[in-house]
């Protein structure tokens, strides 16, 4: 049975995101919403970088699983790596995507957090991964 337009409607999930683009990677903050529970507050808030082929630490990123590498360990993320996707191309690998997300225990803090100035800390984050990121090339 198809859905009517209305719930369609209802079922849309509202979610704000910044993003900011180096040389051959791209950082994004992303803030979606979520019914509260548990006395979390309804704001969920990631982390991602977007690699793409060009950018130094790729190789090491993609060839992970084969080389038993650990690149993830020394990213500045919030609890650490807690998401890596593999964006395919038609014939090979466009980017990788590495973040992690502000949900987990001990962050209900952040899941009251609802805008981009309460949020500061995450916002920090993603500057410090823009950093771990920052090829000199682009200076």
């Amino acid at each position: 049975m198809s859905m009517t337009f209305d719930d369609f409607s209802e079922r849309l999930r509202h979610a704000d995101e910044w993003t900011i683009r180096g040389l051959n990677y791209c950082i994004v903050v992303r803030r979606h919403n979520v019914e509260p529970s548990g006395g979390d507050g309804p704001h969920r808030w990631c982390v991602y970088a977007y690699v793409y082929p060009m950018h130094r630490l790729f190789p090491a990123m993609h060839q992970e699983s084969r080389t038993g590498l650990r690149p993830y360990a020394s990213m500045p993320l919030h609890g650490g790596c807690t998401l890596r996707r593999v964006h395919m191309g038609t014939f090979a690998v466009e980017s990788i995507q590495v973040g992690a997300d502000y949900s987990h225990l001990h962050d209900t803090a952040y899941t009251w957090m609802e805008t981009r100035e309460e949020a500061t800390p995450v916002f920090r984050d993603a500057f410090n991964l823009w950093n771990h990121f920052h090829e000199e090339i682009e200076e």
